[in-house]
């Protein structure tokens, strides 16, 4: 993130943040995420662990592309325990 210094009216520089670098990481990680999607879409399971992971457990069943077909990342054992 890249800071630019801004004049505060007491003289002082005071450090102004720039969201245009927040913004353009949240849309690499969307484009990054399509693709692995993509991928799991047309061939029903993961190529990367970490999109895998992603996938399957921080992110709504709905975006799921495998629709359950993929490997699992907890076994199914540990699956049928309550939280």
């Amino acid at each position: 993130m890249r800071v630019r210094e801004h004049p505060a009216p007491s003289g002082w520089r005071r450090p102004v943040r720039d969201d245009a670098g927040i913004a353009l990481l949240a849309a690499g990680v969307a484009v990054w995420l399509a693709g692995p999607w993509h991928y799991a879409l047309r061939h029903h399971h993961y190529k990367s662990p970490l999109a895998q992971r992603i996938f399957q457990q921080l992110l709504p069943v709905q975006l799921d592309p495998t629709g359950g077909w993929g490997t699992p990342v907890m076994p199914v054992e540990r699956q049928s325990e309550p939280r």
